[in-house]
């Protein structure tokens, strides 16, 4: 493979993973705000107690990345 091959190839494998980061953080984004209206119709315990189901951790993990 040439140097100017190797260049746009990983050029392109650059541009596909700015992609899914880009994707990755919308839907973490999106998480977020689905938590938070969570915790406007729900007490914040049971806010946690959704999101530590949800993800197969326990409690005090999902109380540790809610703040």
């Amino acid at each position: 493979m040439s140097t100017e091959e190797e260049f746009y190839r990983v050029r392109a494998l650059s541009d596909s993973a700015a992609r899914r980061l880009r994707v990755i953080r919308y839907q973490q984004a999106m998480l977020l705000r689905e938590i938070a209206e969570m915790e406007q119709v729900s007490s914040r315990r049971s806010t946690v107690g959704q999101v530590a189901l949800l993800h197969a951790v326990t409690h005090a993990a999902a109380e540790g990345g809610a703040r």
